[in-house]
């Protein structure tokens, strides 16, 4: 009688630990999920992959704004920083 107790309470144990762990693997995804996409800024506009300062830009002056609002003397200058969008002319500040 003894033995078929902790049969029926075992079953119980194993089904509350297999939630339990589900309820952890669930937490563990979202709060990996969330924590990777706060570490983009959502304005950011520069992309620190792309930047290659060994490029060689021409010293021309046709200004260019980028998208983090900053003048650069040309497309070559903004591109080798890494900005990803600009409009030619200068900034307006």
């Amino acid at each position: 009688m003894k033995f078929d107790f902790l049969k029926k309470n075992k079953h119980k144990h194993l089904l509350f630990i297999g939630l339990v762990k589900k309820a952890i693997l669930l937490i563990i995804f979202l709060f990996s999920f969330y924590s990777c996409s706060g570490n983009e800024k959502e304005d950011s506009c520069i992309r620190e992959d792309l930047i290659d300062m060994s490029i060689v830009c021409t010293s021309e002056y046709e200004p260019v704004c980028g998208c983090d609002n900053k003048t650069y003397s040309n497309e070559c200058e903004a591109i080798k920083r890494g900005v990803i969008q600009f409009e030619m002319g200068e900034c307006e500040n």
